[in-house]
């Protein structure tokens, strides 16, 4: 049939003359629109499988729709060539892409002028800048980011499965475009959700709602993750248990935060009715970043407790897990006094009524004084005020002794320095808990071992008298500030007292001890001067002092130094002979070596090793922080511990091994007395170092100084892997029948005697 061009235009339609309105007859089983080349006659020039258009159906925008060809017979497993060519390109796109993620090696031939770059000795920089137009990944900065919150199922979820389910197992061709501006994919575990890094918001946008199959375990299963827009406080957050304050009392511990360093941006309570304003008493702070603030993190670990207007709660930080360690605290009411912060009101005792007077009034007496400790007979248990015995199994502290404790007063360390010289204290700062107690518990005690003439002896300190120690401890604290302020506002003097340089010359072990306690701030500055001028010396003084630890452990401190030492070396003391003697007295000895059961971890740690480390940071403690030296109540306080004592000459104690171990790893001067120990020996390797010396003594100085400061760092590793087994059982010591080290165990020194002091 054929239309007449003036019909067309009679029914107002518009026609384009050059149209030929008559097309020519198509044969039978021909099929217009899909020929390579045009069909005039006959049936020899049917179609073939090759003249079929392989062009998928967008390329033929803008023209007349194509009706489609059935194929031939058993040549596709589909009716429609069309879907056989889209089933087919969607094959091939799921083959390409399980090669597309993954590692990209770059060829030999494209890493050949970087490899040139390197032999020339370029920089780090020049290096990075050749590598860089190697790099496969996307060079976009990150401009926003969302999220997939997978809950428990990030841990098995593996980035480059999440990537190809993302980026190409979706059918939403419309989501190309924003699928191109994904810049980054972070399974982030701490947070429980998968990150994706974004370069514009405008594919923020279009993500945002978007679910998609994510695979979360190896046999393929999958589970549909939405994408979300990240809310500001998914960040970290801290609880406070047992928060019973008021709006003001919030207020304040707002500022408080905000002083040091943690501003908070949200506070809610985890429990709260929003019909009827009900709340728990679990308060959540929100801050506005993953990671937790500086002042709620030490030793690498969150903090435990908060002190907050007199009162000690318990805090969990997201992503806190038991270490089975001791509790580490901040105590805001100390900041807010440092920043000056005044405390939202001020709280008053409760009034008292006046008792009526009487004949039988009860007058008041003073109580009786009582000794500072209690001897603790062997076998027999504690040995109370009445006289009755305790039970033989007695523990070294009672399990309510620290809880009580913090009750009435809170001990945290103060660090004093001096800006000109560098100079630090550190001070016990105790402060009075208001509203505490008016009685005390019963059965609170904590044991320890005190010098008791020539013998150690175990001994009890109750509540009433450790709160007594810290009432007489305040003023020692306030003459060691008013000696560190006078000490560090006049010159240097020329001459001192005694000569650290002449006592280790000469072998003075128990005169050394003796001045560590009488002048521990003119000791410290000895210390420090000999890493600067003389660093062999100071390797000599440590391990004169170590050695000397040793034999008071086993002898007592009724035999001089002297004796002891041509005891056991069959020489007298020289300090040419220190080294090859302790060397010598280290390798007949068969003392056990600390070292993790991890398999993979290989770091090992001998035992004379950590003494050198432990015998070093006593010198430390005992100069930097001799308020917590010289009184055990302070170290109590400091290490939620019993403090054991090693006997020494003229009354003195060294401290045991387990109680410096304790207070260098586990307790709040720990983080101060590792950085003042660290940079000790780093001032004693940068002197070697400094003057360029060729000499052998010289180098052999500066590897021991380094091993020290490596072994820091492993006995850190290892006590977080709980392999540094340093407790009061296992105290290095001699063995008076071989002469040569082993472990004793502190408890079989103690004893019930006192024998008089002499020697």
């Amino acid at each position: 049939m054929s239309l007449d061009l003036s019909t067309v235009t009679a029914l107002g339609v518009p026609v384009d003359p050059s149209i030929d309105t008559n097309p020519p007859v198509m044969p039978r089983g021909s099929t217009p629109g899909l020929l390579r080349r045009p069909i005039t006659s006959g049936t020899s020039n049917a179609p073939s499988v090759d003249d079929i258009v392989t062009d998928p159906p967008h390329s033929t925008r803008g023209q007349l729709p194509v009706p489609t060809v059935s194929p031939p017979p058993n040549t596709s497993p589909t009716e429609n060539v069309w879907e056989f060519m889209r089933e087919s390109r969607r094959r091939a796109d799921r083959a390409s892409s399980k090669a597309d993620i993954g590692t990209h090696r770059p060829t030999m031939p494209q890493l050949t002028p970087l490899l040139e770059l390197l032999n020339s000795g370029a920089s780090g920089g020049a290096l990075f800048d050749a590598f860089e137009p190697l790099r496969l990944d996307v060079k976009k900065p990150v401009v926003c980011r969302v999220q997939m919150d997978t809950g428990s199922y990030t841990n098995t979820i593996d980035e480059g499965k999440a990537m190809k389910a993302v980026l190409f197992d979706t059918n939403q061709k419309s989501l190309e475009p924003s699928l191109a501006e994904i810049v980054q994919c972070h399974r982030d575990v701490a947070n429980q959700n998968l990150t994706w890094g974004l370069a514009s918001f405008e594919a923020m946008d279009r993500l945002v709602g978007v679910s998609f199959a994510i695979p979360v375990s190896r046999d393929g299963t999958k589970v549909n993750f939405t994408m979300s827009s990240p809310h500001v406080m998914d960040g970290f957050y801290l609880d406070i248990v047992d928060f019973v304050h008021d709006r003001v009392s919030e207020r304040f511990l707002w500022e408080v935060l905000a002083a040091i360093g943690a501003p908070p941006i949200a506070g809610t309570y985890t429990q709260v009715s929003a019909a009827y304003g009900t709340k728990g008493s679990r308060y959540r702070l929100s801050f506005n970043d993953n990671h937790p603030p500086p002042p709620f993190v030490c030793n690498g670990r969150l903090l435990d407790e908060i002190v907050f207007l007199g009162k000690c709660h318990r805090i969990y930080g997201r992503g806190w897990y038991n270490h089975r360690k001791g509790f580490q605290r901040v105590d805001l009411d100390i900041a807010a006094k440092e920043n000056a912060i005044a405390q939202p009101f001020t709280l008053s005792p409760s009034p008292l009524h006046a008792r009526p007077a009487g004949v039988n009034k009860r007058q008041c007496v003073p109580p009786p004084t009582l000794p500072r400790w209690t001897r603790v007979p062997r076998g027999h248990g504690a040995v109370s005020r009445s006289g009755a015995s305790a039970s033989p199994q007695r523990p070294w502290q009672s399990p309510n002794m620290f809880d009580a404790l913090r009750e009435h007063i809170v001990v945290t360390p103060t660090q004093l320095v001096d800006s000109s010289t560098n100079n630090m204290l550190i001070l016990p700062s105790i402060l009075p808990v208001p509203d505490s107690p008016r009685t005390l518990p019963s059965n609170t005690y904590i044991d320890g071992t005190k010098p008791d003439g020539q013998s150690v002896t175990r001994a009890t300190v109750s509540l009433d008298l450790m709160l007594e120690e810290f009432a007489l401890l305040d003023s020692h604290v306030a003459a060691a500030k008013s000696a560190f302020t006078t000490m560090c506002s006049q010159p240097a003097a020329s001459t001192s007292a005694f000569n650290l340089v002449d006592l280790v010359t000469t072998g003075a072990a128990d005169r050394i001890q003796s001045l560590l306690s009488k002048h521990p701030m003119e000791f410290g500055l000895q210390v420090r001067s000999l890493a600067s001028s003389t660093p062999v010396m100071l390797l000599h003084l440590t391990r004169l002092r170590m050695l000397c630890r040793w034999m008071r452990t086993t002898w007592g401190p009724s035999t001089p130094f002297a004796t002891l030492y041509h005891n056991v070396f069959n020489h007298a003391y020289s300090i040419h002979a220190l080294g090859l003697d302790i060397t010598s007295v280290v390798q007949s000895s068969s003392l056990d070596e600390y070292h993790s059961d991890d398999v993979s971890d290989a770091t090992v740690l001998l035992s004379h090793e950590s003494e050198s480390i432990l015998a070093l940071a006593e010198m430390l403690l005992g100069s930097l922080a001799p308020c917590y030296y010289a009184h055990d109540v302070a170290l109590n306080a400091a290490t939620s511990g019993p403090v054991f004592a090693l006997p020494a000459r003229s009354g003195d104690r060294y401290l045991a091994s387990s109680t410096l171990c304790t207070v260098l790893l586990h307790s709040t001067l720990g983080t101060p007395i590792r950085k003042a120990l660290c940079d000790l020996l780093q001032r004693a390797r940068a002197t070697l170092t400094d003057r360029g010396s060729a000499d052998s003594e010289d180098s052999a100085v500066a590897s021991t100084l380094a091993d020290w400061v490596s072994n820091v760092d492993i006995m850190v590793a290892l006590d977080q892997a709980f392999a540094l087994p340093i407790t009061p059982f296992c105290q290095v010591m001699f063995d008076s029948s071989t002469m040569s080290l082993t472990h004793g165990s502190l408890e079989d020194l103690w004893t019930d005697t006192v024998t008089p002091t002499t020697g």
